[in-house]
């Protein structure tokens, strides 16, 4: 079944670093926009999250957000004591020598980023349980992309029918048409032309070769065919952009047939049509 873009999922977790969330949203586009939010103590794993992320996510304006809070026994930074320890050494010789003050260097190396963020999550020893809880949040995220496909795709299913119900109305309202055709051509002949004068076998030749230029037939075919097409692509995973382009099609023959039919009874008909396509078009937009 098809998948809607906009989708929701959120996973915790009390790991060493805190409890950890994920939380994904997304909303359409499209191609993949993934902005990625992480805490200091991550930002040297944003590839491996990246790479974790890309494949599941398929595409849409994507906002990962993963938060550390802190359990007040572990911290979200972790000092890189022995690194803390080798700048300061060098930093102090060099002020030293320079005679420069040394007053805020502490606070200087505390702001660079090796030095505060300590050890990556590998390294600690928890990444395994954090790739776990992204892969947990992905799978909630999926699911309410599916539960959202099922309710967009009935809604879509719903207004399918309901063209090819119109389209079906269509037919009673032909014969009245062609009849009403008919008999306005010949009423404004006689008003030219003297009735002895009609050759009425040129007239209805000339009829049937009007008559077949507003012939329908056709369109109303194509656009049973495309009703029934989308039907089919619904069951794909990933068929937005197919169902876009069948929609496209729907709209051409619905136009066209709103063209060739002057009868007021079918253009209310055609209206509806294009009423619930639009409906559809819409829907198609928020589909994978």
């Amino acid at each position: 079944m098809i998948r809607s873009m906009t989708g929701y999922g959120k996973a915790s977790a009390a790991l060493p670093a805190g409890m950890v969330t994920v939380e994904i949203r997304s909303l359409n586009s499209k191609f993949l926009d993934m902005n990625l939010r992480l805490p200091r103590l991550l930002q040297d794993k944003e590839y491996a999250i990246r790479n974790l992320l890309n494949g599941p996510l398929d595409r849409g304006k994507i906002t990962v957000n993963i938060q550390i809070e802190s359990s007040g026994t572990e911290r979200e930074s972790v000092v890189n004591a022995s690194l803390f320890k080798a700048y300061y050494r060098e930093l102090h010789a060099l002020c030293s020598e320079l005679n420069l003050p040394q007053q805020g260097l502490a606070e200087a190396i505390m702001r660079i980023p090796e030095v505060a963020a300590g050890e990556g999550a590998a390294e600690i020893g928890w990444w395994s349980d954090l790739e776990k809880l992204i892969k947990s949040a992905v799978e909630q995220f999926n699911q309410f992309r599916e539960e959202e496909g099922r309710k967009t795709g009935d809604d879509m299913l719903l207004s399918v029918a309901r063209i090819e119900a119109d389209l079906a109305a269509v037919a009673p309202y032909e014969n009245i048409r062609i009849d009403n055709i008919r008999n306005r051509i010949k009423a404004g002949l006689e008003l030219f032309v003297e009735q002895e004068k009609i050759d009425m076998n040129r007239l209805e030749q000339e009829l049937v070769y009007y008559l077949e230029k507003l012939d329908v037939s056709e369109e109303k075919q194509r656009l049973a065919q495309h009703c029934s097409f989308f039907r089919q692509n619904l069951n794909q995973p990933s068929g937005g952009k197919k169902l876009g382009f069948i929609a496209q099609e729907m709209g051409r023959e619905i136009n066209t047939l709103g063209s060739k039919c002057n009868q007021v009874d079918i253009q209310k008909l055609v209206v509806n049509m294009k009423n619930e396509l639009e409906k559809i078009k819409e829907q198609v937009l928020n589909v994978l």
